[in-house]
């Protein structure tokens, strides 16, 4: 995740969406795969403040969106 962050903060990206990491083939659950991916932003964030990445948006496929979203973000 966060090299992904940093290759955006490269490029001069102001925002960025990608899918749940690990999700897919590797068939993590989507709300830990998430969560990891929420702990890898706020890192990234945080050592790099004046990167002009501003919004990161998790994409979430399936039904399941709607319910992982409320565990993972509320």
């Amino acid at each position: 995740m966060i090299k992904c962050l940093e290759t955006s903060d490269e490029n001069q990206c102001k925002s960025v969406a990608l899918p749940v990491l690990g999700s897919g083939f590797k068939r993590h659950p989507p709300e830990c795969a998430s969560a990891g991916m929420l702990k890898g932003i706020e890192q990234f964030a945080t050592s790099h403040p004046q990167s002009p990445v501003k919004q990161v948006v998790i994409v979430i496929y399936g039904d399941q969106h709607v319910e992982i979203s409320k565990v993972v973000f509320f």
